[in-house]
C-alpha cells in the first residue's frame, strides 16, 4: 500500500513540477514538500484541500482507501 507522501510525490512528479516549483504554487516553502514526500511531516488538512483545487486532484488520489482492509 502507498502512502500519502509517495502519491503526493507521484501526483507532482506527474504534473511536472519540481519542490519548488510546487511550493510556489501553494505558496509554501519548499522544503515543506520535501518534508511532506518523505514523511517528515505531515500537511495540515488545508493543504490537501488547496492541492485538491489548485490540480483538480480528487483526495483519494493521495490516499489509498481500501474499503476492504
Amino acid at each position: 500500500m502507498t502512502t500519502y507522501n509517495e502519491n503526493l510525490k507521484k501526483i507532482r512528479l506527474e504534473l511536472g513540477l519540481s519542490q519548488k516549483e510546487f511550493a510556489k504554487v501553494l505558496v509554501y516553502n519548499y522544503r515543506s514538500i520535501s518534508n511532506w514526500e518523505t514523511g517528515v511531516r505531515l500537511p495540515s488538512i488545508f493543504v490537501f484541500q488547496r492541492i485538491r483545487k489548485r490540480f483538480k486532484i480528487d483526495l483519494e488520489d493521495l490516499f489509498d482507501f481500501d474499503e476492504e482492509e
